[in-house]
C-alpha cells in the first residue's frame, strides 16, 4: 500500500508534535541543596546564604505554586508514582545550628525538608556550631521534616575522603573506616532519634561504585550526590543529582538554577555578589 506524499507529511508533523508534547510533559523533580545561613555581616557563597535571600527564594517558590516532597514521596516518584506539578525536594546538609533560622520560613509555607547530618564531628563536637540532639529531635518530630545520614565525621579533604579510604589511601585509612562511616551514622541517628534512616548524602560528593555497594549493603534505599541535574521516573536511586543553590547570587540566579538544573554564577545573571 502506498502513502500519498501529502498524507506522509501530515503523519510526520503529527509524530513530531506528539514527541515534543511528550517531552514537555515528562515529569521531573529537582533536588535543591543548602548548607549554612550567614549572619547579616557575612556575604553568601556557594554553601552559605543569607536568611533574607533564603526567605526570598522560598516566597518565590510558594507564590509560583511549587510543591515540596518528602523523601519517601520523591523515591516513589522515581519508581513511577505521580506527584503534583512543580514538585521539588529541599535538602539541607551538615546540621549547622544556623539552619534553625530556616524553620519558621519553611513552616510558614508548609514546605518539607530533609536535614543530612553527621553525628561524629558535628553533634558530638562541643566546639562546633552544630545542632544538638535536642534540636535535632525537635526537627525530626515535625511531620514535614526528617533527619537522615551524612556519614559520621564528614571526611571531605581531596586527599582523604571516603573514596580514597576504600582505595587504601591515605595511610591509616581503609575500607573498614568507610564502612564505619556509613553504618555508624545510620545506627546512632536511629537510636537517638527513634526514626528509620534510609537515605544517605555523600560528604563533599565523593563516591564510587565500591561505596555505592557498601551503602546498599548497609540498607540505604537511596543515595544523594552533588552531581548537577534533575530527576525523572526510572532514574537510578543510587546516584541522585542535586543542585547547589549559590548563596552569593540573588533571585534571578536561583530561578536560572531551577530552569537549567545547574549551579549558576552571579556573573551569568549580571548580578553583583
Amino acid at each position: 500500500m502506498s502513502i500519498k506524499p501529502g498524507t506522509l507529511w501530515v503523519i510526520s508533523v503529527f509524530l513530531i508534535v506528539a514527541c515534543c508534547n511528550a517531552y514537555a510533559l515528562t515529569p521531573e523533580v529537582p533536588v535543591l541543596m543548602y548548607h549554612e545561613i550567614t549572619d547579616s555581616k557575612t556575604p553568601g557563597d556557594q554553601t552559605r546564604i543569607s536568611l533574607q535571600r533564603f526567605e526570598e527564594q522560598m516566597n518565590w517558590l510558594a507564590e509560583n505554586h511549587y510543591n515540596s516532597l518528602t523523601l519517601d514521596e520523591f523515591i516513589a516518584f522515581m519508581q513511577g508514582a505521580s506527584v503534583p506539578d512543580k514538585s521539588f525536594v529541599l535538602t539541607i546538609d551538615d546540621g549547622w545550628k544556623s539552619q534553625l533560622k530556616m524553620l519558621p520560613i519553611l513552616k510558614h509555607h508548609n514546605f518539607k525538608a530533609v536535614f543530612f547530618v553527621f553525628p561524629g564531628m558535628g553533634i558530638e563536637d562541643p566546639y562546633g556550631d552544630y545542632l544538638d540532639w535536642q534540636e535535632l529531635q525537635g526537627i525530626s518530630d515535625d511531620p514535614n521534616f526528617e533527619v537522615q545520614a551524612h556519614s559520621m565525621t564528614h571526611p571531605w579533604d581531596k586527599g582523604s575522603n571516603l573514596v580514597t579510604w576504600v582505595e587504601g589511601r591515605p595511610p591509616g585509612k581503609s575500607s573498614s573506616d568507610a564502612e564505619y562511616e556509613l553504618k555508624q551514622s545510620k545506627l546512632i541517628l536511629e537510636q537517638r532519634l527513634g526514626v528509620p534512616v534510609r537515605y544517605f548524602a555523600w560528604p563533599a560528593g565523593y563516591f564510587n561504585e565500591t561505596l555505592i555497594q557498601m551503602a546498599i549493603e548497609t540498607d540505604y534505599q537511596a543515595l544523594f550526590t552533588i552531581v548537577e541535574g534533575t530527576t525523572h521516573p526510572g532514574d537510578d536511586t543510587r546516584e541522585i543529582p542535586r543542585m547547589f543553590i549559590n548563596g552569593s547570587c540573588g533571585l534571578e540566579g536561583f530561578k536560572q538554577t531551577l530552569r537549567e538544573h545547574r549551579e549558576v554564577s552571579c556573573q551569568e545573571t549580571g548580578q553583583a555578589p
